[in-house]
């Protein structure tokens, strides 16, 4: 449904003309002040006059009878830096949109709903979207045109579109519109996309033409969709085989517990080799923070070796889970010191003093304290002269990590891993070379080799802390919050840490006294100096259920599963569709946003649906009656629903395969 082409083409002769400016209710700078979005605060002292996402906006969009510009961005996103210096800050853009439209900032990772909303819209009319998003609304909140990042200027764009172009390509539309063609074209758009998200999958698979039912699902099944994952994956350096190349974690943790419970059969032992190859090649690779430890969200090359640099509590959570899990049935200590140190990582340049962990780490930061422009990975990169000036007081230490990471004076990215340009000459720390080859190349003895490579890394550490660090969005959400205290708690078993359920157990503390109102049990999204009056969306309440099973099981105490259960009713009454049997995104009686949708597809982090699938399956195991026939009702009714979406889109859904997997043992 390409909207906008149709309503360009369908342009009415007469214009209307549009109101002028009418005093605002609050200065611009003091709506996104008072935000809990470190995103919307940044955006403060721009020149265009931005709303946050709300009912005020939207009767000012009615009042003054104008469209609504939504731009959807996020902290860490290195576009969104970009688009903002190159056309928020623009008196031209900033002046056409004041004068022409209502102007609406979102974040992203404080309102999903509407991520998530506007990203299935342009994907009916584009490929897969860059942030930030700008979509284009009617007073209605209903959409009339939808794109992802666009520059200020053509940049040599095949199409030759520029965010300033398509503004004037929809205000010209619009003021054309005397009959609100936009306004009924939009809606009729809505209904139908609704109406396919609604609409129950056929239990049949595409390529047998069979029923293959959730219930009638067997082993061997399981075994072909996993091997459908291992054909697309990148069986030498891990992972799959697309650049950029993301961790994928609830793929790998999937595979990770196919290979456990299929050890002896041929499948489940290439799936155990894949995520032992993907683990290693992220922990040789520049996607892991030598320095610092933890992770990168992404690398921009086959050997994970160039990475984005920003990081993502996410991922710090679900890759200490799952180097944590991995070293639990190796036995490899290489995975327990990833583990350690990630969670490290995490429980100091993450955590809020009082418990919670804030949300992700920029990508850019200033190269040094007199420099006025931030440069991605200026933090983590080096040129040959800072790093020899860092070792120079160790020859020993310096020759051995100059082998290690292989570090060349025009820089050390592979060809083509530096795909914005900007490290030319820098070097990025990554393993070249095997540490024990380096030892041998540089003629130090085997016995030496453990103490000397760390004097190094210290060495680096020391000169890296007179760096400006890159900023942290503090903001805590509960669902990434959750993701953290499953991690640690789930950690702290494998690793046999018990230390690792202290902040886990702080955070939970924290959460449940701020964020939770302790009567109703209903959760606020996210908090900044102050909880936000944003409702918890189904992963937050999905999320808390998990925390409060892992602390559960790893801590034992009854007080636990409680919580768990008390959340997981609060998530049924509020989200369930009793229809299907499926759970909305937002609470049934939520309005305010085009779409509602049921997430089942994983990405990054688990769907909420495939969450709460083994959420509710753990808690049918773990609950008395009569809870835990509900728990066990609820489960099957979901995987009954979704399974034909667990056939025909396997590789998409592992989070709902693999609670199916538990589900269905002895």
């Amino acid at each position: 449904m390409a909207t906008f082409l149709r309503f360009l083409l369908c342009w009415i002769t007469v214009s209307a003309s549009v109101g002028n400016m009418i005093a605002q209710t609050a200065p611009k700078a003091e709506r996104l002040l008072g935000e809990k979005s470190p995103y919307l605060q940044r955006h403060a002292d721009n020149l265009v006059d931005w709303y946050p996402w709300g009912d005020a906006a939207f009767a000012r969009a009615r009042e003054l009878n104008r469209p609504v510009f939504v731009n959807v961005g996020y902290s860490t996103g290195p576009s969104c830096s970009v688009v903002e210096q190159e056309s928020f800050i623009s008196g031209e853009i900033a002046e056409l949109l004041n004068r022409n439209f209502v102007c609406i900032l979102v974040d992203r990772e404080e309102r999903p709903a509407v991520n998530n909303a506007c990203v299935r819209y342009i994907l009916l009319v584009k490929e897969s979207p860059a942030w930030p998003l700008h979509i284009f609304m009617t007073p209605e909140r209903l959409p009339m045109f939808g794109t992802g990042y666009l520059p200020n200027q053509s940049s040599g764009r095949l199409d030759g579109q520029t965010l300033i172009s398509v503004i004037n390509h929809v205000l010209s539309s619009w003021k054309r519109d005397t009959d609100d063609y936009l306004s009924r074209q939009s809606a009729r758009d809505v209904k139908q996309m609704q109406e396919t998200i609604d609409r129950r999958p056929e239990p049949t698979s595409e390529a047998t033409g069979t029923n293959i039912g959730s219930r009638h699902l067997t082993r061997d099944q399981l075994e072909g969709f996993v091997r459908e994952v291992l054909l697309h994956s990148d069986t030498t350096y891990g992972g799959t085989l697309s650049v950029p190349k993301f961790p994928l974690m609830p793929n790998l943790l999937w595979l990770h517990q196919f290979s456990q419970q299929f050890s002896s059969h041929p499948t489940g032992q290439r799936a155990g080799r894949l995520v032992e190859a993907t683990l290693m090649g992220m922990a040789k690779g520049g996607i892991q923070d030598h320095l610092g430890g933890g992770f990168h969200r992404y690398a921009q090359d086959e050997q994970w070796s160039v990475p984005s640099f920003e990081k993502m509590l996410y991922d710090q959570a679900l890759c200490g889970e799952l180097y944590a899990q991995v070293f639990a049935t190796t036995g490899n200590p290489l995975y327990k010191e990833i583990a350690l140190k990630t969670f490290r990582y995490m429980n100091t340049r993450l955590a809020h003093a009082d418990g919670g962990f804030y949300t992700s780490a920029d990508a850019v930061s200033l190269p040094d304290v007199d420099a006025s422009q931030m440069v991605p990975g200026a933090f983590y990169s080096w040129t040959e002269k800072e790093f020899d000036d860092a070792l120079s007081s160790d020859a020993e230490a310096g020759a051995l990590l100059r082998l290690h990471f292989g570090i060349r004076p025009r820089g050390n990215t592979p060809p083509g891993s530096d795909l914005g340009q900007t490290l030319t000459g820098k070097n990025v720390l990554f393993e070249k070379l095997a540490l024990n080859e380096s030892a041998k190349a540089a003629g130090i003895p085997d016995g030496k080799v453990a103490a000397t490579y760390e004097r190094g890394l210290a060495l680096l550490r020391q000169h890296q802390s007179m760096r400006p660090r890159p900023m942290v969005d503090r903001k805590i959400l509960v669902s990434w919050n959750g993701y953290a205290i499953a991690s640690l708690a789930r950690g702290a078993t494998a690793l046999k840490q018990p230390d690792l359920l202290e902040p886990a157990i702080k955070a939970m503390d924290f959460l449940s006294t701020h964020m939770v109102d302790h009567k109703s049990v209903a959760i606020r999204r996210s908090w900044l100096a102050g909880a936000s009056d944003i409702e918890g969306t189904c992963d937050d309440y999905a999320a808390m259920v998990d925390a409060s099973l892992a602390l559960y099981t790893a801590a034992g105490n009854n007080k636990w599963l409680a919580l768990a259960q008390a959340f997981q009713q609060k998530q049924l009454d509020e989200f369930l569709d009793p229809d299907t049997g499926v759970f909305f995104e937002i609470p049934r009686s939520r309005s305010d946003i085009f779409l509602r949708l049921r997430p089942a597809v994983d990405s990054d982090i688990l769907s909420c649906n495939g969450l709460t699938a083994r959420n509710l399956v753990r808690l049918s195991k773990a609950a008395e009656e009569p809870q835990q026939s509900t728990w066990k009702a609820a489960a099957e009714k979901l995987f009954d629903h979704f399974e034909s979406t667990m056939t025909n889109q396997s590789s998409m859904t592992p989070g709902l395969l693999a609670a199916w997997e538990e589900f269905t043992r002895p």
